[in-house]
């Protein structure tokens, strides 16, 4: 994870999600999340995905699967100049691929 100096970066993101669950028991894993009826829930990806989905439908938007978050990370991680291989390795590419996306 690194920092790329702006809002949306992994590390302010990592420090918003530990600052804003302070509540969250040491027992439990990572990005887990306290619910509506207080009980606590890991954030799984399909779960990530239904809530955003759900989001865009109400403003009539398209839905969007993972793969478009890691293009847009990728894109966006790229247009900031991190470095094209670090981005490589962040997203774990395994090949050079994700400079078609970025051109």
């Amino acid at each position: 994870m690194s920092d790329s100096t702006c809002n949306c970066s992994a590390t302010a993101s990592f420090e918003h999600h530990i600052s804003s669950n302070l509540a969250v028991p040491t027992t439990v894993p990572l990005f887990t999340f306290e619910t509506s009826d207080g009980s606590w829930a890991q954030m799984k990806r399909t779960w990530f995905l239904d809530h955003c989905n759900e989001v865009w439908e109400k403003e009539v938007l398209s839905s969007v699967k993972g793969h478009g978050f890691q293009i847009g990370g990728t894109t966006h991680l790229l247009l900031l100049g991190v470095d094209p291989w670090v981005v490589m390795a962040q997203g774990f590419w395994s090949s050079q691929s994700y400079l078609g996306y970025w051109h």
